[in-house]
């Protein structure tokens, strides 16, 4: 985060929850997480939730869970295939931000994405914002 951006954001940091849905993205996880764990802002916590995935998605998951000591990441199993919109859904009941980011597993985030979407948020007393 530009330390002008750190001077913008008020005292108190709200907490964002950055939740992904995953279903065998084996291919693409590892560029989205490197972008999730190189984001300026210092509140995240990451939620994924995978959808019964037949490939090596969660093992991706679980190593970027053990190795990395930037945000706390918290993975959920479905027992079931649920769809995207109820994967989705079932993620956001882990969530405990002031704030939530819905990510895909294919995205891949500017490191400011966060910051610079909490600073409009607090500048324009907006309720939401997207990208």
């Amino acid at each position: 985060m530009s330390v002008n951006a750190v001077n913008s954001l008020s005292a108190d940091t709200p907490l964002v929850s950055i939740v992904m849905a995953t279903y065998n993205g084996a291919r693409f996880i590892n560029e989205q997480l490197d972008s999730i764990f190189a984001q300026d802002y210092p509140n995240i916590e990451i939620i994924a939730s995978d959808d019964k995935s037949t490939d090596s998605t969660v093992d991706i998951l679980e190593d970027y869970q053990k190795t990395s000591s930037t945000y706390p990441m918290a993975i959920y199993s479905n027992e079931s295939n649920l769809g995207y919109t109820k994967n989705f859904e079932q993620a956001l009941r882990y969530c405990k931000g002031d704030y939530i980011a819905f990510c895909d597993q294919d995205d891949i985030w500017e490191p400011n994405k966060v910051s610079t979407q909490i600073l409009a948020i607090q500048k324009n007393k907006s309720l939401a914002t997207y990208s």
